[in-house]
C-alpha cells in the first residue's frame, strides 16, 4: 500500500484528498527532482492500522494517535486509514474516476456491473491480529460505499485462504490439487510468518476451527531486510555516520525484537542513505537465493553480499524461530513430523531457498508446494463462499470491544459477584460462551489489543502522543479492582475515561461497538 502525503497534510484534519497508488508515486516522483523534496511517500502502513483506532482528542485539539514515522515526521493514524480509503475508492462504480477498475476476466463493463452489486466483501487478516485491524479496515470499506453494513464485511485469516487458494481449482471440472491428511500453511511476507496445521478434508467439517490450529511469529521480510543491514552491513560500512545507528540498539537477528525494530525502522526512514539502503537490499535479497554473492552500488560505493554469510548470520536464525514456532504448533495439535502429508508456502518470504530445504529436512514426508505463480491470496479469498464452514463465525458475532462497551455503560457502580456480571451480560444480548475469555482478561485488568495502543505498539507513537491522558489512563490503571473473593467494582475514574474515550473514538464512525453483528447472512445463504 502506497499514498503520498503532502508538506502541509499531516497537520491538517486527516481526510480523502491523498494521492495514492500510482499516482502517489508519480507525485512523488516529480517533487524528488526539486532541490528539497517536499513531501512524504508513505509505504507498507498495513501494521499502523493494526495498533490502534484513530480518533480526534477533545482534550488536546488534537488526532491521536500520532505515529513517529521518521525523526522529522509524526502522522496521525487517521492518515493512514485515509491512505486505504483512497486505495479502496475506484472499486465502487459510483465513485467517477478517469481509471475505472478493471477485473481479470471481465469487461469493463461487467466489471461495474458486478461491483455495483456487492452483497459481501472478504478481507485477508494476519493471526494473532488485533480487533482493531478489522474496525479500521471496515470502517475503510464502508466509507467508500461498497457494501453498506458492518455484517458485510467478514475476515479470514491468511493461512486459511492461502488453503483455499489451493482447494479452489482454475477448471470447475478439475480436481482439487491438494490430498487428504494433515497440512502444513506457512504465510510469510512482509511483516508476519504464520502457521496452520488443518487435517484434510476437514475443510468441510462444521466447526473448522476446533479442528486446526494457528501459530504466528512477528518476523519475516522486513526483518529480515534489516538484518542484513545490521548484521551483514553496517559492521563494515563506513561514512554511514548520518544513519544514527551507532546510537542504536540492533535487533538481535531472527528476533521479532519489536521496540528495537520501531526505533531502527523510524531511523531508516529519517535519512536519504537510510531509506535507498533498505531499497537496495529489498532488490538484493532475492538473487542471494540464486547467487553465490550479489553485487550493487550505493553511495559511490561498491558492495558485497555473501550468500554465506546471509544463511549463517541473518536466514539461520529464523529458521530457528521457524522450528520453535513450528514445534509449539505440532505440540499444540498432538502431531508430528512424520504425519505431515503436504506444506502450502504463501508469500514472497517462503521463497527463500533455505526455507524449503529446511522444511525437506524437517518433514521428510512431506510434499512441499511453492507459492502458486498465477494466483494471490485475493484468490482464495474470493472461494470463501463456497467453504463457508471455514469462516470462524463466532469471532464476527462477538466483539471484544462490544463486551467493554456494554460492561462501562450498564454495569452497576456497586462490587458484583460474577455470576451478576454474567446475569447482566446475558439480558444484553451478550452470548456468554462467546465472551468468557474476554471477560476474564478485563477482569484481571487487560484491555482488548487495539482498544489503546500499548507497548511494544505504543514505541510507534511520538512521545508526545504516548503521554497522552486517554493513553495514560487506560493503559496504567486496571477496569476492576477486586472486591472480597468473587466480587468485582469498576473503577469509576478509568470508567467516566473509557466512556469519553469511546465516545470520541466512535464520533462519525459508520460502526457503534454497541449492537451485537448478525451472523454472516450472505455467506450463510450459499451453504
Amino acid at each position: 500500500m502506497i499514498a503520498y502525503l503532502t508538506a502541509d497534510q499531516p497537520g491538517q484534519t486527516p481526510a480523502a484528498t491523498i494521492s495514492v497508488g500510482y499516482a502517489a508515486l508519480a507525485q512523488a516522483a516529480a517533487e524528488s527532482l526539486g532541490a528539497i523534496p517536499t513531501g512524504l511517500l508513505l509505504h507498507d502502513f498495513k501494521h499502523y492500522l493494526n495498533v490502534g483506532i484513530p480518533y480526534f482528542s477533545p482534550q488536546t485539539n488534537t488526532w491521536e494517535p500520532v505515529i513517529q514515522w521518521s525523526n522529522d515526521w509524526a502522522i496521525a493514524l487517521g492518515w493512514f486509514q485515509q491512505a486505504l480509503i483512497g486505495l479502496l475508492a475506484p472499486l465502487n462504480p459510483a465513485n467517477a474516476t478517469d481509471r475505472p477498475c478493471l477485473v481479470k476476466g471481465l469487461s469493463p463493463e461487467q466489471a461495474q456491473a458486478a461491483l455495483s452489486q456487492l452483497t459481501g466483501v472478504v478481507v485477508n487478516q494476519p493471526t494473532g491480529w488485533s480487533e482493531a485491524y478489522c474496525f479500521n479496515v471496515r470502517e475503510a470499506i464502508l466509507a467508500t460505499g461498497l457494501v453498506d453494513r458492518p455484517d458485510q464485511i467478514v475476515f479470514l485469516e491468511d493461512t486459511i485462504a492461502a488453503l483455499l487458494t489451493h482447494l479452489a481449482p482454475t477448471d470447475p471440472s478439475a480436481s482439487p490439487s491438494l490430498a487428504s491428511g494433515t497440512t502444513l500453511v506457512i504465510s510469510a511476507g512482509a511483516t508476519t510468518t504464520q502457521l496452520l496445521l488443518v487435517s484434510l478434508p476437514a475443510i468441510a467439517a462444521d466447526p473448522f476451527h476446533e479442528n486446526c490450529h494457528m501459530r504466528s511469529l512477528a518476523y519475516a521480510g522486513n526483518a529480515i531486510d534489516q538484518d542484513i543491514i545490521c548484521q551483514l552491513l553496517y559492521p563494515s560500512a563506513q561514512g554511514w555516520e548520518s544513519l544514527g545507528l551507532d546510537e542504536l540498539d540492533l535487533p538481535l537477528p531472527g528476533e521479532p525484537d519489536l521496540p528495537t525494530r520501531y526505533r531502527l525502522q523510524q531511523q531508516l526512514e529519517s535519512t536519504w542513505l537510510g531509506r535507498e539502503l533498505v531499497t537496495a537490499v529489498r532488490h538484493a535479497k532475492p538473487n542471494l537465493s540464486q547467487q553465490d554473492q550479489v553485487v550493487f552500488n550505493l553511495e559511490r560505493q561498491q558492495w558485497t553480499l555473501s550468500q554465506r554469510d546471509w544463511h549463517h548470520r541473518v536466514v539461520l536464525p529464523y529458521l530457528q524461530q521457524l522450528n520453535r514456532e513450528l514445534n509449539l504448533l505440532l505440540h499444540q495439535a498432538g502431531a508430528t513430523t512424520e504425519s505431515i502429508q503436504q506444506v502450502i508456502c504463501q508469500g514472497g518470504t517462503t521463497q527463500i531457498h533455505s526455507i524449503a530445504l529446511w522444511l525437506q529436512q524437517k518433514l521428510p514426508h512431506a510434499a512441499v508446494i511453492p507459492p502458486h505463480g498465477d494466483r494471490s491470496p485475493s484468490w482464495g479469498l474470493a472461494h470463501l463462499p463456497l467453504y463457508p464452514k471455514v469462516l470462524d463465525s463466532q469471532r464476527h458475532q462477538f466483539s471484544p470491544y462490544l463486551l467493554v462497551h456494554r460492561l462501562v455503560n450498564h454495569l452497576p457502580d456497586q462490587p458484583q459477584p460474577v455470576g451478576q456480571i454474567l446475569q447482566m451480560l446475558e439480558q444484553h444480548r451478550i452470548d456468554l460462551h462467546l465472551c468468557q475469555s474476554a471477560l476474564l482478561s478485563l477482569l484481571a485488568g487487560q484491555l482488548p489489543a487495539g482498544l489503546v495502543v500499548t507497548p511494544p505498539d505504543s514505541d510507534l507513537l511520538t512521545p508526545l502522543s504516548q503521554q497522552h491522558p486517554d493513553i495514560q489512563t487506560l493503559s496504567a490503571t486496571q477496569l476492576f479492582s477486586r472486591q472480597g473473593n468473587q466480587a468485582y467494582q469498576l473503577n469509576p475514574h478509568v470508567r467516566s475515561a473509557l466512556t469519553r474515550y469511546l465516545a470520541a473514538v466512535l464520533t462519525n464512525t459508520h460502526q457503534t461497538m454497541q449492537e451485537v453483528v448478525p451472523v454472516n447472512s450472505w455467506i450463510e445463504h450459499r451453504q
